[in-house]
């Protein structure tokens, strides 16, 4: 009996464990700052499985609760996601400025990093994750004082372009 009751416990672990992570979703907010002519932007996303994309994408071991490498983490923080999300403007690249990022108790990270949008028109490109997970989706939000826009980020549809200048 009590070898049945262990494999129920045990079955029931693993169904609880498979679908305690059913979406995949990070969540930008860009606010558009008129004195620097910078978009702000900070982005939520599910810290072990950012984790997991740095240690497959380098090939190094990462995890963020071990504050000690704190430098080393904001260089492979800044290197993901400058090697994931691309704004272009006029037709040219922009450098992404990492700024930090802040871990919290629940397992959310919270990534800090702005870009120059002179015009507040530019083009951005996000695939933060959708190499590891297929369903990946990057929820975006840009305002500025004229408006405020909103895009879903795919695997397949990874570009859009933001135009508020009216």
């Amino acid at each position: 009996m009590r070898k049945y009751i262990l494999n129920i416990v045990f079955i029931v672990a693993i169904s609880v464990n498979s679908f305690a992570h059913e979406y995949f979703m990070s969540v930008t907010r860009g606010n558009y700052n008129p004195e620097t002519q910078m978009m702000e932007c900070e982005m939520k996303v599910t810290a072990h499985d950012l984790e997991k994309a740095i240690r497959v994408k380098y090939a190094k071991a990462f995890d963020l609760d071990d504050q000690a490498k704190r430098y080393q983490h904001d260089q492979l923080l800044s290197m993901y996601i400058s090697s994931k999300i691309e704004v272009m403007v006029n037709d040219k690249y922009v450098n992404l400025e990492y700024i930090g990022y802040e871990l919290e108790v629940n397992d959310d990270l919270w990534i800090y990093f702005q870009f120059k949008a002179p015009n507040r028109t530019f083009k951005y490109q996000n695939k933060v994750l959708t190499e590891l997970f297929a369903m990946q989706q990057n929820v975006t939000h840009f305002k500025t004082a004229e408006c405020e826009k909103s895009f879903v980020f795919t695997k397949n549809q990874s570009t859009e372009k933001f135009t508020c200048n009216e």
